[in-house]
């Protein structure tokens, strides 16, 4: 502008290009604020998403597949493309929050759709619907057709998809009592409290019988249960034993509280010995003491005992007698073997003579 106050040409084509830029630069945030901003109309680029089967019984392996369609309108799938489906499962406790996992879906370019396969062992504090909360491109792969803006699609939280009511599978509740599952290609029996619908672990007590289901599983046991340190034995219908047990031809017992008896155990009167490993001993044992005898009926021996060509006596506890023994009016030396000494022998520096039945004969 000079000093009259008119504005020269190059000046006022400045103004305008200056000012034509700006309504531009307004015009296309207009735009670019319709086609991204929050006012953006939703694009409806999934055609339908199926879940299969649609219950799953207690019990069961959860082996359920999902199958997305997209519209091949708005979005062009190809080879490699993946989704990505957030879901969650519900639980048993109410107080305790539902768990979101996510699981992908791989584009089948033979069915023209993205499907997976969801696999896993029932869990028992998982009942009731489980949905699908979001589906979205696995790092935004999918192009759509009129836009590079691709959307998810996200829903409120407890919510399915609208109108694809197949995003929801049903964990049945669990029936009461015992059940017979096969998981895995093997096979259990589990227990379901009635009041609570929880699954029984460690000891239960049923129908005045006792049974051991693990901790972490619930599986019934049988057979040999190691449980704080104790053995138990569980028979084929998961019932605690409780008495005697042959096992490959050897005896066991297990005592009232269904522990296996180790040690010295008196059963019925008498008096049996159980190593280490819980088998019932026979024959002579070592109890650390002394030596003992056990008969092949694992009883105790006492009194005399007559075992290859030699004789023994065993003291009323059981433990084998050596010295000097005294009888009636009779007495009887015993060696430091146990075996009962006939004919001449020195003892203690002095000359003595049993007779063939071990009775002393006075010199």
């Amino acid at each position: 502008m000079d000093a009259g106050g008119y504005i020269h040409m190059g000046t006022m084509r400045k103004i305008l290009m200056q000012a034509m830029m700006l309504v531009v630069m307004v015009m296309m945030s207009v735009v670019f604020s319709k086609e991204v901003g929050a006012e953006t109309e939703h694009i409806d680029w999934i055609e339908s998403v199926h879940v299969t089967p649609k219950e799953v019984l207690f019990g069961k392996e959860i082996n359920v597949q999902i199958r997305v369609e997209v519209n091949e309108e708005i979005v062009k799938p190809k080879k490699g493309e993946v989704l990505q489906v957030e879901y969650s499962l519900p639980y048993l406790n109410e107080e305790e929050e539902e768990q979101y996992q996510i699981t992908y879906l791989n584009y089948n370019e033979q069915t023209k759709r993205f499907e997976a396969i969801y696999r896993s062992e029932f869990n028992y504090e998982q009942i009731g619907t489980w949905k699908i909360h979001r589906i979205s491109p696995w790092y935004k792969s999918l192009v759509a057709y009129n836009s590079n803006v691709y959307e998810e699609i996200e829903l409120a939280d407890n919510e399915s998809f609208e109108d694809l009511s197949d995003g929801d599978i049903t964990l049945q509740a669990p029936p009461v009592g015992w059940n017979y599952i096969e998981l895995n290609g093997t096979s259990h029996w589990y227990y379901v409290y009635a009041e609570t619908l929880e699954l029984a672990t460690g000891w239960l007590y049923e129908g005045g019988k006792w049974y051991y289901l693990d901790e972490y599983t619930g599986q019934m046991q049988t057979g040999w249960t190691l449980v704080d340190e104790k053995w138990y034995y569980l028979q084929d219908n998961g019932e605690m034993l409780i008495g005697w047990k042959l096992i490959n031809e050897k005896w066991y017992y297990l005592k009232d509280n269904g522990e296996r008896a180790l040690g010295w155990t008196r059963i019925d009167g008498k008096r049996y010995y159980f190593k280490d490993n819980g088998e019932m001993a026979i024959g002579w044992i070592d109890d650390g003491i002394g030596w003992n005898y056990l008969e092949n009926n694992g009883e105790a021996k006492t009194g005399w005992l007559y075992e290859n060509g030699k004789w023994y006596y065993l003291n009323q506890n059981g433990s084998m007698a050596t010295g000097w023994l005294k009888k009636g009016k009779s007495w009887y030396y015993l060696n430091q073997n146990g075996s009962m000494a006939t004919g001449k022998l020195f003892i203690d520096k002095k000359r003595y003579e049993f007779a063939d039945n071990g009775v002393m004969i006075a010199s």
